[in-house]
């Protein structure tokens, strides 16, 4: 559990020249926001932990995702929230897959880091599997906070998933 962080916990380091970046929308919109949320040092994406819960025998993690400025890319899908789906083996936790709530930026866009401009993006729900990703979900508008995680945690029941666990 060490690699998700606190909220509060995310400026503990102050490091001037990494800027941690976190990608925001507003519901009903089909557009987000690339904002500069803290600064810090990490050797990875940082993560924060939002909840934990137990789905049958595995541990799940609801995360909201950060990024380095070397993380972003605008050609790749942008990860707002992942479900990841666990198993503990001994004593450690093992991923076995995970679900993730994404933008993607229409193509064409130019935009750099720092700009205040909104980007024009459509959002989706993948399910990862070792080197498989299948979308599950598209939609056009940005379903909300609350709404976003409901739909994650709706995928669990979703067919392609309860194979994949031989549900």
């Amino acid at each position: 559990m060490d690699e998700y962080k606190d909220i509060k916990n995310i400026n503990v380091r102050k490091i001037e020249d990494i800027h941690i970046y976190q990608v925001q929308s507003k519901e009903e919109q089909n557009k987000i926001r690339i904002v500069k949320v803290g600064y810090g040092y990490y050797k990875d994406k940082p993560k924060i932990l939002i909840n934990e819960f137990k789905w049958n025998s595995y541990k799940c993690l609801l995360i909201s995702c950060l990024y380095r400025e070397e993380d972003i890319d605008l050609n790749n899908n942008l990860d707002m929230v992942q479900l990841r789906i666990n198993k503990e083996v001994d004593n450690k936790l093992e991923l076995i897959s995970y679900l993730n709530f994404y933008c993607k930026v229409n193509k064409d866009i130019k935009y750099e880091l720092g700009e205040e401009k909104e980007l024009e993006c459509k959002y989706g729900i993948n399910l990862n599997y070792k080197d498989n990703s299948i979308n599950l979900n598209k939609y056009n508008k940005y379903p909300g906070q609350i709404k976003m995680i409901d739909l994650l945690i709706e995928c669990l029941s979703n067919s392609k998933v309860l194979n994949l666990f031989n549900m």
